[in-house]
């Protein structure tokens, strides 16, 4: 997942790691800390400390070795920040760099990854990334097995790893909310939330964004996930859907507001998606059942060509409102509502309030049986 200004740059960069647990050190003067630590079979170059900003790795600070094959460096770090220690672009140790001195040891010739020692706010980072990489581990066994029943046509078992995947992932998303409540605040609580659902972990977000506040209000990253969390408040379950307002293929402006009074499902989707291209058969199928009886979608476009739009409106035969402003993910309704990827759904009870995010297939359709009345 990937929260409103949350970049996804920071998860893949900083995701699973491998660090070791260290006790805090002593810094010179406030503001300072040092940095050191041993290469062993070096090779040539220098070492790079990086910091993570946006979606780049941006050098900060290079290192020459000793001839003992040592470093240390003593360096300005004016509030908690991510980076990652280059080492000749062939192993990398990430870091959470805040108050704290650091040692790390890396061998060159080693498979293992650098030993990082001090840094109480890496220790946590490394505790999120060894709970996550025990899920991995389970999640490639489903997704095995998930495949072999899919060539073998055993539907069945599909559908049992189905639910065996939700049951991990929500197991999952409890073990790291557990975690997260155990560790101290810093900034690696921030790169956590990156693992959660923004939906169904809305209150546990919510909380860790006032606590942080509260702890470190000067943080660039928390700033930006409470603004991301107070940016999400408006569209959550729960909460009475916020107006759309753009124009349908004729030009003509077609409000969200005016479907009032029926089930509606705001469909986020676009010509050039392929999963919503082999979704749309399905939402046809269930707005055919059910349009007679008070569903209405309007869909909304994240294209960018109105050709495009209008060519597969046509193929995909679909006949509900269309709506658009051509702007792709930097539509206005996009960030509305928190839309980083597609296809997405909103559904929307008569009085217009949220009522579930993000069904398709099967947990679509058992959500309209449900609503319409149906066994």
């Amino acid at each position: 997942m990937n929260f409103r200004n949350l970049n996804v740059a920071l998860l893949a960069m900083l995701a699973f790691a491998s660090c070791s647990n260290g006790q805090s050190g002593q810094n010179p003067e406030e503001g300072e800390i040092v940095l050191q630590g041993k290469v062993e079979n070096p090779l040539s170059g220098h070492i790079i400390l990086e910091e993570i900003q946006g979606n780049q790795a941006v050098p900060v600070d290079t290192f020459a070795l000793a001839e003992d094959q040592t470093f240390k460096e003593t360096l300005d770090i004016n509030e908690p920040g991510f980076y990652r220690l280059n080492f000749y672009g062939q192993q990398y140790a990430m870091l959470v760099l805040d108050n704290e001195d650091v040692t790390i040891n890396a061998n060159m010739n080693s498979s293992e990854p650098a030993k990082v020692e001090g840094s109480a706010d890496t220790d946590d980072l490394e505790a999120i990334n060894r709970l996550m990489r025990a899920n991995m581990e389970k999640v490639k066994t489903l997704e095995n097995e998930f495949l072999e029943a899919r060539k073998s046509g055993d539907k069945i078992r599909m559908k049992e790893l189905e639910q065996e995947y939700i049951a991990l992932e929500q197991q999952q998303r409890d073990k790291l909310k557990d975690l997260m409540r155990q560790m101290e605040s810093s900034i690696s609580l921030v790169y956590g939330v990156n693992y959660l659902n923004r939906e169904a972990d809305f209150p546990f977000l919510d909380s860790l964004a006032n606590r942080l506040q509260k702890d470190l209000p000067e943080s660039k990253y928390v700033k930006d996930f409470a603004q991301g969390v107070e940016s999400m408040r408006a569209t959550v379950v729960g909460q009475v859907a916020p107006e759309i307002s753009l124009p349908n293929p004729e030009g003509e402006i077609k409000k969200l507001s005016d479907l009032r009074g029926n089930i509606v499902m705001i469909d986020f989707w676009a010509a050039w998606c392929g999963p919503c291209r082999r979704e749309n058969p399905n939402v046809v199928k269930l707005y055919n059942k059910y349009k007679d009886e008070g569903f209405e979608i309007y869909g909304v476009s994240l294209d960018r060509n109105k050709q495009d739009w209008v060519k597969a409106i046509e193929k995909d035969g679909l006949t509900w409102t269309q709506v658009s402003d051509l702007n792709y993910f930097n539509s206005e309704a996009a960030k509305t509502y928190n839309i980083n990827a597609i296809p997405a759904t909103v559904l929307l009870d008569k009085e217009g309030r949220i009522i579930a995010r993000n069904l398709r297939g099967e947990a679509l359709e058992k959500k309209l049986a449900e609503l319409f009345g149906e066994e």
